[in-house]
């Protein structure tokens, strides 16, 4: 244990990583605050995985399986009445599902705990399938009357579960997450170059990185760099992530781009390449219409990587208005011209990323870790 503040010794938490394998931004929370809050306390972690999850790190726990299933709506009813089972048995203190839809159908007879990450779908339903919407419109209030804490990872998505959900605001703590510590500034040219070559990528570029979905605004990104890309004939645009919903139509604009030799995609990148494409980026670009926290806007900082992004949302928040370009939301015109700003202007960029390695210091796993445990220790 470090040196972290713990004021109850042997709680027992049940911790719920049933999305873990999804290599989502919800996935690198779940894992990163379990890894720092066994670091920083002396409770026991069980962990409550899918039956058919298996990784090495596991050995580290003490693991109970839930059903498995595709599909959401089964899995919640399946897991909900399975977990009443496992209450019975293991008599957990509490028990907290980090992923937002919860299998919290009933009580279980003890303290239950879900972080939401974002309401995005009751926000943009336009921009989520029919089945990601009824499941935030019906199930997730319905789980959620059933818990006695909700962790919000920013103050807008804490906001928008008040005024979305109705749920009163003192149900609801915020503590931010943090980028993990691979990110950051990389002095191993001989990988750098590697990475380079592997993914083939020119030697300027703009970079834009996010599951391929309408809600992250890749199609304005494309046709905003188009307007410019005449200008700037020695920089190229670099789009790593892999396909969400209603991607169908972006994927065909990405292709249609890349005609064009000026645009690169480069579908799922592994977790461990990114830093790498952070520090050879000469601008990170992410155009989102929401977000409820923005994890990938503290992963370029953390690498240097001056930022472009919008003013909505969590976004604005976590750039505090100082750590990044912020331009409007769905504007083409306004993105190619941020971009322009940020070529031509070196004092601007040396700026942001001064701002940004500052930026970055605001959040760390430990501090949400010491935060986690504390709140967990007032309900207990």
């Amino acid at each position: 244990m470090s040196d972290g503040v713990v004021k109850k010794s042997n709680m027992k938490i049940g911790y719920i990583i049933s999305q873990i394998a999804d290599g989502t931004g919800v996935a690198s929370y779940t894992y990163n605050l379990l890894q720092a809050m066994a670091d920083v306390s002396d409770h026991e972690f069980v962990l409550l995985k899918d039956q058919h999850y298996s990784a090495d790190w596991l050995a580290q726990f003490r693991c109970i399986d839930l059903p498995y299933s595709k599909k959401l709506f089964p899995k919640i009813i399946l897991g909900s009445f399975f977990l009443k089972t496992i209450q019975r048995k293991e008599r957990f203190d509490l028990i907290h599902d980090p992923a937002q839809i919860a299998p919290f159908l009933f009580k279980t007879g003890t303290i239950q705990v879900v972080t939401i990450h974002d309401l995005t779908a009751l926000r943009f339903k336009e921009y989520h399938t029919t089945g990601i919407y009824l499941v935030h419109k019906y199930l997730l209030p319905w789980t959620l009357r059933n818990i006695d804490k909700i962790i919000a990872v920013s103050g807008f998505t804490g906001n928008d579960i008040a005024h979305c959900l109705k749920i009163p605001a003192a149900k609801t703590e915020v503590i931010y997450e943090a980028a993990e510590n691979i990110y950051g500034k990389l002095a191993d040219n001989n990988k750098l170059q590697t990475i380079k070559e592997n993914y083939r990528l020119p030697n300027k570029f703009l970079l834009s990185v996010g599951t391929l979905e309408p809600r992250k605004g890749i199609d304005v990104l494309i046709k905003g760099f188009a307007r410019i890309s005449s200008q700037i004939p020695d920089y190229k645009l670099v789009i790593a992530g892999k396909s969400g919903w209603k991607c169908r139509n972006i994927l065909n604009r990405i292709k249609a781009a890349q005609l064009s030799g000026k645009i690169i995609y480069l579908g799922y990148v592994p977790k461990e390449h990114l830093p790498f494409l952070y520090n050879l980026a000469d601008i990170f670009v992410y155009p989102s219409y929401s977000e409820g926290f923005g994890l990938p806007l503290l992963e370029a900082m953390a690498c240097g990587c001056p930022v472009i992004t919008c003013d909505n949302s969590s976004l604005t928040e976590i750039a505090d208005k100082q750590a990044a370009l912020l331009i409007e939301s769905g504007n083409e015109g306004r993105l190619a011209d941020a971009i322009l700003r940020l070529i031509q202007d070196i004092g601007l960029k040396r700026t942001l990323i001064e701002a940004g390695f500052k930026r970055v210091n605001n959040f760390s796993w430990k501090q949400a870790a010491i935060e986690t445990v504390a709140l967990y220790e007032r309900l207990v």
